[in-house]
């Protein structure tokens, strides 16, 4: 064989069958024959300039196929063919700081081995150079704690223990002190997901970079890019009424701070849903305890998805009965005796605020509540005629004490003999009767339900309606 200066030994030799096959020498110089080994030619593939040899050192030669094989050299340089050999490309080896590289394991195409002293390499990329490349962000801008698709490809040899970092820069794009972000082990091209770290500060000139542990290779810098940090969301609601009226529509407003052009409304009253997408909502039939609030979704950039609450509004209802009139014949009783102002055909009637008023027009009749700021009508009564009963003696004749009442009623007369009474409640039911005598009586009413009545008295001389007050 020619070996004059080419190495002393054969390193390693394949044929692919009877005539083809090739050697590598000790000094990386390949040999092939095409006659069975009759004749050799030599090419110095690896550009070789060493004259020394050790024996620990020599190459290796790998086939996959006919066409696709590998061969080492002193732990620096891999050859690659896909060509059976007549062509050949060659890799730097990185990831090598000492030791010596003695044998090489070619699984497929990309996935390849190289092993000895130093530890073993992988590559996944065919023995290609050792390069790290990001291509460019699809955003200038992300927020605080946001994800950022992070394009890259890596290719060449790396030791099995090899991590990748993924490294944030400073706001001003330097890296003197960068900050971890994540870690992967995949080399070849993909689109990392990068999630910003959330204590990292608003800027406008942040890059990444990968950083290769073994070998330590480090990649371009990204494109500069800016993290935004969110301003803080509020919403308060108004207004807060001190006293809210019975059947009163209390319209509440919401007025948020870096809510964004759109915010999402949510108005809850109790707990339950009771408005959205709107900045007002109208409550309506409140009751004392009732708790209203507002939860907004800001549409600023970089918002939280998580809804803002207002402090909650508790309502306080003025309380008052409904009120409603009863009457016989033309005597109107109100449901209450406090804050009372009769009314006719829809005009206040002066001086008319007592408990009971006595009508002498036809018309249409109700009162009016009023408790604090608070006012409520009852419902109408209408009067159609006023009826021609009346009273067969004059006042002076007749006393009835107290009046309001408790437990007793007194009657007395003066020139009259009494004969009987009668008790009449405002739907003109007799509730009580009775025969009397002499001019004076007292009716035990204990039981006696609280409300208005009428009081019929008859005498020997004709009879009279009082109203009394059951209290």
């Amino acid at each position: 064989l020619p070996l004059s200066n080419k190495g002393t030994y054969i390193s390693d030799i394949k044929f692919f069958n009877q005539n083809k096959g090739i050697a590598v020498t000790s000094l990386g110089y390949l040999l092939s024959t095409n006659n069975g080994g009759a004749t050799w030619n030599e090419t110095n593939i690896f550009g070789s300039v060493v004259t020394s040899e050790n024996y620990d050192k020599f190459p290796k030669i790998k086939f996959i196929n006919n066409n696709l094989g590998f061969i080492n050299f002193r732990n620096q340089k891999l050859a690659k063919t896909i060509d059976g050999g007549l062509t050949w490309t060659i890799t730097d080896i990185q990831g090598i700081s000492s030791g010596w590289m003695g044998d090489i394991c070619a699984l497929s195409e990309n996935e390849i081995y190289v092993g000895g002293e130093a530890g073993i390499l992988k590559s996944t990329t065919g023995g290609t150079s050792n390069t790290i490349v990001i291509n460019a962000l699809n955003q200038n801008t992300y927020c605080i704690n946001a994800k950022v698709k992070m394009p890259y490809a890596i290719t060449g040899i790396f030791n099995t223990t090899n991590v990748f970092n993924v490294e944030l820069s400073d706001a001003n794009g330097n890296f003197g002190t960068p900050v971890f972000v994540q870690s992967f082990t995949n080399a070849g091209a993909a689109i990392l997901d990068i999630t910003l770290p959330q204590n990292t500060v608003a800027g406008t000139g942040y890059k990444l970079r990968i950083v290769g542990s073994n070998p330590n290779i480090v990649s371009n810098v990204s494109n500069p890019f800016a993290i935004t940090a969110s301003q803080q969301a509020t919403i308060s609601i108004a207004p807060i009424p001190q006293t809210i009226c019975p059947n009163q529509t209390v319209t509440f407003t919401a007025t948020p701070t870096n809510g964004g052009t759109a915010p999402a409304y949510t108005w809850k009253k109790n707990g339950v849903v009771a408005g959205t997408n709107s900045a007002t909502y109208n409550a309506t039939g409140l009751n004392s305890g009732d708790v209203v609030w507002a939860e907004m979704v800001s549409t600023q950039a970089c918002a939280s998805a998580v809804p803002i609450i207002s402090a909650p509004i508790t309502a306080n209802v003025t309380q008052i009965d409904s009120p409603f009139i009863q009457a016989i014949d033309n005597i109107l009783a109100a449901s209450t005796d406090a804050g009372v102002q009769w009314i006719r055909n829809g005009q206040p009637i002066v001086g008319a605020t007592s408990q009971f008023f006595e009508a002498t027009q036809t018309g249409f009749y109700q009162f009016r509540v009023t408790v604090g700021s608070c006012t409520v009508l009852s419902d109408v009564y209408q009067i159609t005629s006023l009826g021609t009963e009346t009273n067969e003696f004059s006042n002076q004749t007749l006393k009835v004490f107290p009046n309001p009442f408790n437990d007793m009623l007194t009657i007395e007369v003066n020139d009259v003999n009494l004969q009987s009474y009668q008790i009449i409640d405002l739907q003109g039911r007799v509730i009580v009767s009775d025969n009397l005598s002499g001019n004076s009586h007292q009716i035990k009413l204990h039981s006696l339900p609280q409300a208005v009545y009428i009081l019929e008295i008859i005498t020997d001389k004709g009879k009279q309606k009082v109203k009394i007050v059951k209290k």
